[in-house]
């Protein structure tokens, strides 16, 4: 290997961005809550009735990604965090739903440092 590329190995695989991340968990969001509704067709009824989305692709085109970015100049992004935020989404537990939506916890609250 190159004597460059070993220096950006680090950066390239440490580059999970705030809008990467943002998209990354708006698809998993959607996917996810999907998922968990697929074989119960009053929950299925209930994303169309309350947000007027008949799939994840709906869900995904009418969401607003910039809702996961913090605004505040004084909160701190951690990417790593985000990447396990994203694997939670992903793998949320069907029961843990509200309203038909999966409600991402934990570890997603703390992607921003806002202390």
């Amino acid at each position: 290997m190159r004597p460059f590329a070993l220096f950006l190995l680090p950066v390239v695989v440490g580059c999970y961005s705030e809008e990467r991340f943002a998209e990354s968990a708006t698809r998993a969001f959607c996917t996810r809550t999907f998922e968990c509704a697929e074989d119960d067709s009053s929950e299925l009824e209930l994303l169309d009735t309350l947000y007027r989305w008949d799939d994840a692709a709906e869900c995904i085109l009418d969401f607003d990604s910039d809702d996961w970015i913090e605004t505040d100049p004084d909160c701190t992004y951690d990417a790593s965090l985000a990447r396990e935020c994203v694997k939670k989404i992903r793998a949320e537990d069907c029961d843990d739903r509200f309203l038909g939506l999966i409600i991402p916890s934990g570890v997603c609250q703390d992607v921003y440092d806002c202390d």
